[in-house]
């Protein structure tokens, strides 16, 4: 396993208690999302589970490299998209070819090649989106970790996105822990569903999803696809009673 945790539970003080005996696992190539309540943690679990926040109690393992990706793109103004991209080489002090070269490839990746120049008032909310996944991306990380990146873009560049992560899984076998609240796109991206209930929170359901790789827009039209809409969103209907 990549990622293995067992028994987490954190309280954000003695009478706000947040998470509750969760127990999940990664294992390499996977792409699992986490969906529930609003407030109910998912984004406290992606950090705790990531390493950024500390928990109370429970075991916890992450034996890979990763990157984080925020709900917003969190760029640097007065610099370009490459220059945004090639900040965390910088830090690691990597060659300067080498930085360039990685950080076009990421740019790349992520459909923006005609844009290494541009700053970010110069980009869309969506093009600034896929710098910040550029970032994450130029580490050549073994886990993404990405928490509701997509959910202010239109459905267009949304898609082109989750198409993305899901070509960096079959071409570079990335791992992926997503956090979001659409239904829709947890069932197109992932091979497993975990449903959280209302804080304090556990994981009260899985839903596997058994779709055959490479998973193309169409499967949204399908009866089967609407099949484990419905599944979902029945689960997601008891975690909010």
């Amino acid at each position: 396993m990549q990622l293995s945790a067992s028994g987490i539970s954190k309280s954000f003080t003695s009478d706000r208690q947040v998470l509750q005996n969760i127990t999940i696992s990664l294992k390499k190539g996977e792409i699992v999302s986490i969906l529930g309540p609003s407030g109910c943690g998912k984004s406290t679990l992606l950090r705790v589970l990531a390493g950024l926040e500390k928990y109370d109690a429970g075991n916890y393992s992450l034996n890979s490299e990763f990157s984080f990706v925020f709900q917003q793109p969190m760029l640097m103004e007065w610099r370009t998209a490459l220059a945004n991209t090639a900040l965390p080489l910088e830090i690691k002090k990597l060659p300067t070819l080498e930085i360039q070269q990685r950080c076009e490839a990421a740019l790349n990746m992520v459909g923006l090649s005609k844009n290494f120049q541009d700053y970010p008032d110069q980009l869309s909310g969506g093009m600034q989106m896929r710098v910040s996944l550029a970032r994450a991306l130029v580490t050549q990380p073994e886990i993404l970790f990405l928490d509701e990146p997509f959910a202010a873009l239109d459905e267009m560049t949304r898609e082109r996105l989750n198409l993305e992560v899901l070509k960096l899984r079959d071409e570079a076998a990335i791992s992926t822990l997503f956090v979001t609240h659409n239904i829709f796109e947890a069932v197109f991206l992932s091979d497993r569903i975990l449903v959280m209930n209302q804080s304090p929170a556990e994981i009260i359901d899985e839903v596997i999803v058994e779709f055959d790789q490479p998973r193309q827009p169409e499967l949204k039209s399908t009866p089967e696809f609407a099949a484990y809409v419905g599944k979902v969103q029945k689960v997601l209907r008891a975690a909010h009673d």
